[in-house]
């Protein structure tokens, strides 16, 4: 189901919602335009591959959409390490937070093609678990003049029996006040919500509370991890953009080239026409054809018994493939990446300051990105810690919580190691210092590493 199709139905429930609850007062609103949810729509369909071009005859997707987030997901997330530390309540959360980090690289991905995702925690028994809510599927309602979003809502489908559930989650937050309301609806046809059902009428939501009020919360309960790049298409817009939104011109581009060339392919194969008295019929009088893959032999009713033509054009593949490597370079730098990461690496940049630069551009991409996570990731562990205390599933106590990321994207790691190496040979790093750096321990582990002769523990 489209977003726009859904926008109506959400405002008339917030109406009827708040109508209830607070006659005379102005609802709240979907803050979202009509470009965004049209820009998040498209973004889905290039991530799916299923852009409407590809309806067209001999137009294909080559999914340039699912390379592009992948890949920045994977250069995000590699090696990627994070901890929450410092007390009982701390490893409480930490264990909760380590099962929801398992998929931090999808989650990044999902991000990445469109735009933003929202990590929303839950209690479950004795545990906190984490929904991550995709673009598509939730709706702010209001952000404060920073940008940040303080109200949404979140949407859930479940499909049983030709009937279409939809949960709607909305979360408001007004000075230390926080508002949580959930109602289910069932319909025939998915794009619409239908009438409103209990909760229970889908066993999955059965223990969802339809209402609850929670004071002394400072922040949403939720976090919002947005892509870092300028939202040109709504700039007042707090959401994000997908990765490759820039380049949406470009993709089309290519993926219409690249359709050109396995055209050129299937047009060119060879052929052999053949009059059909050349060839000889079995008992059935049917043609026998020679021993060659489904049409190769193409028969003709010719006046000459004897014609025999073979076709093999010669392919023009390589004017198209030096073209499709030239807007694949073009997509790279719009989406922020180096070149090679989509294009032929043989035509990629040559010089040492090419290279770095084009490799900088990765950087600079990846570690905006990384930003934008850490600092999701501490409004989730606030969340968490929030819900640990209401429910008073762990002891109290502070906690800390530390990041790594990998930094090989533009290091030499082994070129480092060896200046490092030679640093401390000449005396000017002390040896503890660089067994912290190459094996990550802390100064005490690295003094009891090194041998007596260096100063290390008997």
């Amino acid at each position: 189901m489209k977003i726009s199709e859904l926008l109506n139905s959400i405002r008339l429930v917030l109406k009827q919602i708040f109508g209830a609850k607070s006659p005379g007062t102005a609802p709240p609103d979907v803050a979202i335009s009509s470009a965004m949810t049209h820009a998040i729509e498209l973004w889905d369909a290039e991530y799916k591959g299923r852009p409407d071009r590809i309806k067209q005859k001999h137009i294909r997707s080559i999914n340039i959409g699912a390379a592009v987030a992948s890949e920045i997901a994977r250069l995000v997330t590699i090696e990627f390490k994070s901890e929450i530390t410092g007390s009982k309540r701390a490893e409480a959360l930490n264990v909760d937070y380590q099962n929801f980090l398992d998929k931090i690289r999808i989650y990044t991905e999902f991000a990445c093609a469109k735009g933003g995702i929202i990590f929303k925690p839950y209690v479950s028994g004795n545990k906190i678990c984490v929904n991550a809510v995709q673009a598509d599927a939730f709706y702010p309602t209001a952000y404060d003049n920073a940008g940040n979003i303080t109200g949404a809502v979140f949407l859930e489908r479940y499909t049983q029996g030709g009937t279409y559930y939809t949960r709607l989650e909305y979360h408001s937050l007004s000075g230390k006040s926080y508002s949580i309301i959930n109602e289910a609806y069932a319909s025939k046809d998915n794009t619409t919500l239908g009438s409103k059902v209990s909760l229970d009428s889908v066993s999955a939501w059965s223990d969802i509370a339809p209402e609850a009020e929670l004071s002394n919360v400072s922040a949403p309960l939720f976090s919002y991890f947005r892509i870092p790049n300028a939202n040109y298409i709504d700039s007042e817009s707090p959401l994000g953009i997908s990765v490759f939104a820039k380049a949406i011109p470009l993709i089309r581009d290519a993926d219409e080239i690249y359709s050109s060339l396995v055209w050129e392919f299937k047009s060119g194969q060879r052929k052999i026409f053949v009059d059909e008295m050349a060839l000889r019929k079995d008992e059935n009088s049917c043609l026998k054809m020679p021993e060659l893959e489904d049409g190769v032999v193409v028969t003709l009713d010719s006046t000459d018994p004897k014609f025999y033509q073979a076709f093999s054009p010669e392919l023009r593949d390589e004017p198209i493939r030096r073209g499709l490597n030239e807007v694949l370079r073009r997509i790279e730098t719009l989406c922020g990446v180096a070149y090679g990461t989509l294009s032929d690496v043989q035509d990629t940049a040559k010089t040492a300051t090419e290279i770095k630069a084009s490799k900088q551009r990765t950087y600079s991409t990846v570690t905006d990105i990384q930003k934008a996570l850490k600092s999701s990731l501490h409004q989730l562990a606030e969340a968490m810690n929030y819900y640990a205390e209401l429910y008073n599933l762990s002891p109290s106590g502070s906690y800390e919580i530390s990041f790594d990321f990998d930094d090989s994207i533009i290091v030499d790691t082994e070129a480092e190691q060896k200046i490092w190496f030679a640093e401390v040979g000449a005396g000017l790093i002390r040896p503890t210092m660089y067994l912290m750096k190459r094996y990550g321990v802390t100064e005490e582990q690295a003094t009891e590493m090194l041998p007596e002769a260096f100063g290390g523990d008997e």
